[in-house]
């Protein structure tokens, strides 16, 4: 009885790099679903198959416009660009807050100034 262990790296090669290449043309992290391709095989591939393009869920949930193809660079780009909770600019440092929006939060939040008592 021959051992299976190289047909099953193959597979797992195969479905693994067919999977994860699939997953990052539609926008979605192609190392975790190129391992859910090495381990599920074919039911990996049939779910990221059928799954949308991110920036399709995000046209349909109300983006101004819908990209005709996404690159690598556009989903990294996104992935580490915060926007603004409140308007969709981009967001200032790590914050989830544009800049108008992060001074008009800052205002709200400042303490009341004490009141000055003469000596």
């Amino acid at each position: 009885m021959e051992s299976i262990l190289p047909l099953a790296i193959i597979w797992a090669v195969a479905f693994g790099g067919l999977t994860g290449w699939l997953a990052a043309q539609k926008g979605r992290d192609p190392l975790a679903w190129g391992l859910l391709g090495a381990f599920l095989g074919f039911f990996a591939l049939l779910a990221v198959g059928l799954a949308p393009a991110v920036e399709q869920i995000r046209y349909a949930n109300g983006a101004a416009s819908y990209p005709s193809k996404l690159t690598r660079g556009d989903v990294v780009r996104s992935a580490f660009s915060p926007t603004c909770r409140i308007c969709g600019e981009p967001a200032v440092g790590t914050n989830d807050l544009c800049e108008e929006h992060r001074a008009k939060e800052m205002e709200r939040k400042a303490p009341a100034s004490k009141p000055h008592w003469p000596d």
